[in-house]
């Protein structure tokens, strides 16, 4: 009883009462009388007990600011002769403990204010000491207001700095909204409530959450559910009372209201879980049955239904105008991709933006050529997750992979051994056969998968999962399958036309019987690598090779033979060379290799595949034909700036030299062997 004394507002006006009482006696008399003094003292001795209780029962919290002031004031009052200077403590406890029924703290200004006055009609103003108490009172009252405020000011610079801090998913809309508040009318429902016989009403609207926890919908305070709040959400039934439990302390019931009731809300049919309680505390004159007070707040209840309906109806359309709306911005982008890099990126950004709580996207791509499976991560700083919506700037490409292991779960995919759509939970506490290997391996630590293949007219082109944080992330990830699927379908036909193109710009710069780059490719390059290495310094050599006597096998076994010897050279060349080396048919039946190695390193390759040739026979028909070449080699050095023609010349230079002192055989280019072929003309 005495606890709920403290919570009412009769509590507050009592506060006032004393407040008002110790400043009427210290403004009577400047200089009060022993007796005044000490009914001050009592009086005050009296408000500190009640403010110490009232801080135990509510569990308030006093600013430190409270703690120096004690101090200064004890010093500073002597000092000045200001009998009454320990008043403005009381005004300094008041904004923590007294309260209206409305949660809403004192007007903290205005006790203040009055405090400040009796301080100066208390004392000689024109005192230097008593100047700085004055002053040093200011500047605590400021102190004070500014500490019981912390949190609504500190809220409110981050809310300017970043405002879209704190902001609900659904609130990223980025079409105009349909109304300005789809649950204004609820609020105002709750705020201004009116019963059927005009009986004075108040009401709380309490949503359930996870883990036994609820939320007051208009404060946003979380507590955990007690009593009869509780046995109402568990047993799915009305609960009227006069008495209250455990959730005395998070829900009291205020007087003048002395009748309660709690309503389970499942705002649609098709709804499985309580959803809210609707609390309605009443005043009645006299005690009500259970069945009556039901009967009389069910039209109420109704009411408070139809307006969360109302709020979720239209919260769901604004959520489904904006899923669309982003979908066909992403889209968009996604389709003008012409660039495999930019495509992967763009829709990875797609996912961030479109799906609240995916933090993670992992790309699985099959190669035309049937190689090893490529892989591709990329997620979101933790700096950068803030920024919505995202840019491809704030994309971390964690790793690159071209080497996937088979019996990955993103292989089996591919390959048909699982079905289409593989999703799971809890990846980061497996202990072994983790998901992701090697370079990948920092992706485990997510929580949820979901993996899908990228299929194009039945073609597939790799697999593509996206990865959320928290169990909540993944749950609501599988709201957004649809616009997943979508994005996953323009995807792959984004990348099969990327294919298609770069399989024709291919034709145009490939030789169709070695497969290597044509003489067209080889000229521009040769260009470009001599700039690039005139500019930085690095090394650049050139290995050119020559079939030897390519015109008898022609003769001896046809030009079908010849063209297998062709194929056979070319695909040496390749399997030999490196990814970022220049392999291209020169003419006939020569062909020229770029690599940036040093020259001593590019005779080793060239070495390395005149034995292969030398030791491996074509196969043409049941015909075994041995084949040999001969190699030139010539590096281009910084010292010594040549042209690309030049560059060009000194290779050939060094080949003639094989082919005429016995083939088979890698020449180094020198001006030795330059002076050795004019002498022996």
């Amino acid at each position: 009883m005495i606890s709920t004394l403290i919570k009412s507002e009769f509590f507050s006006h009592i506060l006032t009462l004393v407040f008002c009482l110790i400043s009427s006696l210290s403004i009577s008399s400047i200089k009060q009388t022993a007796l005044q003094a000490a009914v001050s003292a009592v009086l005050w001795i009296l408000f500190y007990l009640t403010i110490m209780y009232a801080k135990k029962s509510e569990k308030a919290k006093i600013p430190v600011f409270t703690v120096f002031v004690l101090p200064i004031y004890a010093i500073a009052a002597p000092i000045a002769e200001v009998r009454t200077a320990i008043l403005p403590l009381v005004f300094l406890a008041l904004p923590l403990v007294a309260k209206t029924n409305e949660n809403r703290y004192v007007r903290y200004i205005a006790y203040s204010f009055v405090a400040f006055i009796v301080l100066v009609t208390s004392g000689e103003f024109n005192d230097t000491a008593h100047f700085i108490t004055c002053a040093l009172f200011v500047l605590c009252a400021l102190g004070v207001g500014l500490f019981s405020r912390s949190k609504a000011i500190r809220e409110w610079i981050e809310n300017q700095d970043d405002p879209k801090k704190g902001a609900p998913q659904f609130q990223r809309i980025i079409s105009s909204p349909i109304v300005n508040d789809p649950f204004g009318q609820l609020k105002k429902s709750l705020e201004n409530p009116t019963s059927p016989d005009g009986t004075k009403i108040k009401l709380k609207l309490i949503e359930t959450l996870d883990d036994n926890l609820v939320r007051d919908y208009m404060t946003g305070k979380e507590f955990e559910s007690k009593g009869l709040l509780y046995s109402c959400i568990h047993d799915n039934a009305p609960y009227p009372t006069r008495t209250l439990l455990g959730e005395s302390d998070d829900i009291p019931l205020i007087s003048p209201f002395n009748q309660r009731i709690y309503f389970p809300i499942m705002p649609f049919d098709y709804d499985i879980e309580i959803k809210y309680i609707l609390v309605i505390d009443s005043e009645e004159k006299k005690p009500l049955a259970n069945e009556e007070i039901i009967k009389k707040f069910e039209p109420v209840k109704n009411n408070i239904i139809s307006d969360i309906r109302y709020g979720l109806t239209f919260n769901r359309i604004a959520e489904e105008r904006q899923k669309s709306a982003i979908l066909s911005r992403e889209i968009s982008k996604i389709i003008d991709s012409f660039d495999h890099d930019e495509l992967l990126k763009t829709v990875s950004l797609a996912f961030f933006n479109l799906v609240p709580g995916v933090k993670g996207v992992f790309f699985c791509e099959m190669p035309e050529d049937g190689g090893n499976l490529t892989g591709y991560a990329f997620t979101l700083t933790e700096s950068e997750q803030k920024k919505w919506p995202y840019e491809p700037d704030n994309l971390h490409e964690t790793a690159v992979d071209e080497e996937l292991e088979a019996g990955s779960i993103h292989a089996m995919i591919i390959e048909k051994k699982l079905d289409e759509v593989f999703e799971a939970e809890d990846l980061n506490k497996r202990r072994s056969n983790p998901v992701f290997t090697k370079k990948f391996s920092e992706l485990n630590r997510f929580s949820g998968i979901s993996c899908r293949r990228l299929s194009y007219n039945n073609k597939v082109m790799g697999a593509i999962s996206i990865l959320t944080e928290k169990p909540e992330d993944f749950a609501t990830m599988k709201g957004y399958t649809d616009s997943i699927r979508t994005i996953c379908k323009v995807m792959a036909s984004a990348l099969n036309n990327i294919q298609m193109y770069k399989a024709v710009e291919n034709l145009s710069i490939t030789d169709a019987l070695s497969t290597l780059y044509n003489r067209r490719f080889y000229d521009e390059s040769l260009k470009n690598k001599t700039n690039e290495a005139s500019r930085s310094g690095q090394p650049l050599s050139m290995i050119m090779v020559d079939i030897d006597h390519f015109k008898n096998i022609n003769d001896t076994y046809g030009h079908l033979a010849g063209d297998q010897v062709i194929k056979m050279i070319g695909t040496c060349l390749k399997k030999n060379s490196r990814k970022y080396d220049i392999c291209a048919r020169y003419g006939g039946e020569e062909f020229v290799i770029l690599t940036n190695m040093t020259l001593s390193v590019a005779e080793k390759l060239a070495e390395k595949i005149r034995k292969i040739v030398n030791d491996n026979l074509t196969h043409y028909g049941d015909t075994l034909i041995h084949v040999s070449a001969s190699f030139g080699v010539a590096s281009f050095n910084e010292s010594d700036p040549i042209t690309a023609t030049e560059f060009q010349r000194r290779a050939d230079a060094a080949l003639y030299y094989s082919k005429t002192h016995g083939r088979n055989r890698v020449t180094l280019y020198s001006p030795d062997i330059e002076k050795q072929e004019e002498e022996e003309e």
